[in-house]
């Protein structure tokens, strides 16, 4: 299927990574439905979002961008719902029968903050996600990219990490929660083939045939295709500078900690631990850009196409990344570079 004949679901579309995914698609020639309970995001984002596909627009005249004339309520409907709220996800998919794919993003995301509310992350993260699956299920839509983490590694032995490195279990509650929601989406996938052999042994035995809405037979395909894209830190803002990440309250990532010590919005950074197996004793992660890491969920997209097209179906893992890792001290002398000053900082350390 097209680009240009697709519609795509994206949870937590209004978030950081989510934003700029949507703004992918749509210069993708995709179109786009968004998801957010707007707990952490902001619609402003999708307006941002509206501007710049309007820049591109103007930028390459062609029939592909004639919807960047659009309001963005038209180029982008938005829905205002949970992902724990099953009748207003399924409002989404009643008001768009043309969605044929979802890019989920949505859920709790701080690892810390997990460590305090567990069942917080437990409950939005793996019940919300499965009652999203349930409801994709019912409509019959069984393709989805999901936003997993490279958390699922633990604290890996080196970097560029392979995907057949061992997932770990010994992790933050957030982190679990993307090991659990991994293991649900690869056992979705194989109950499905087992459901799609039972559905073509009853159509050719006259005992099950589906229909749609007019009564007439229409043929499914039960089998789920998943991609989970493992990444660890992403980091910097749209090349425009109209759109970045702008969370609400105590940043989580670092690159916004860093932004607001340096604009004076907050005293120092917060370093949490120096005793790490690294050259200055800080914690090594692969720091990708935001506006790649958008590009990497379509792909990811592109490819689940591809490979249904094939007639191949199920679940496949990628990671995300540059390959290259940066201890946290190493951002911290950069960003002080860059700004032309020394951010003030400080060590934490457990108990």
């Amino acid at each position: 299927m097209s680009p240009s004949k697709q519609t795509i679901l994206v949870t937590g579309g209004c978030g950081y990574i989510g934003s700029h995914t949507v703004l992918r698609l749509l210069e993708s020639g995709y179109k786009v439905i968004v998801v957010d309970n707007l707990s952490n995001s902001s619609y402003e984002s999708l307006r941002r979002v509206h501007k710049l596909y309007a820049i591109t627009a103007a930028a390459s005249p062609s029939a592909q961008f004639e919807d960047a004339a659009l309001p963005v309520e038209s180029l982008i409907p938005f829905y205002q719902v949970d992902i724990l709220d099953r009748p207003g996800l399924v409002k989404v998919f009643e008001d768009h029968p043309e969605i044929s794919s979802v890019i989920h993003f949505a859920g709790r995301k701080a690892v810390g903050e997990s460590g305090r509310i567990p069942l917080d992350y437990y409950n939005v993260n793996i019940s919300g996600t499965v009652n999203l699956l349930q409801v994709m299920e019912d409509f019959h839509v069984r393709k989805i990219v999901f936003s997993s983490s490279a958390t699922v590694y633990g604290n890996p032995p080196s970097i560029p990490i392979p995907e057949t490195s061992p997932i770990v279990t010994v992790m933050s509650p957030y982190g679990r929660t993307k090991v659990f929601l991994e293991h649900i989406l690869k056992d979705l996938c194989v109950a499905s083939v087992t459901k799609q052999q039972q559905y073509l042994q009853d159509r050719a035995n006259n005992t099950n045939n589906d229909t749609d809405a007019n009564g007439a037979e229409v043929e499914r395909n039960y089998e789920w295709s998943v991609m989970l894209l493992r990444y660890f830190n992403p980091a910097g803002a749209h090349p425009s500078g109209i759109m970045g990440e702008d969370c609400k309250g105590t940043p989580n990532n670092l690159m916004p900690f860093l932004s607001q010590v340096a604009v004076g919005k907050l005293e120092r950074l917060a370093i949490f631990g120096n005793d790490y197996p690294t050259e200055d004793g800080t914690c090594i992660r692969d720091y990708l850009h935001v506006v790649d890491l958008a590009q990497g969920h379509v792909a990811a997209l592109e490819k689940l196409d591809q490979e249904q097209a094939a007639g191949n179906y199920g679940c496949k893992a990628y990671n995300l990344g540059t390959g290259t890792g940066y201890s946290v001290f190493d951002m911290v002398k950069a960003f002080s570079k860059a700004v032309g000053t020394d951010l003030p900082y400080k060590y934490i350390h457990d108990g």
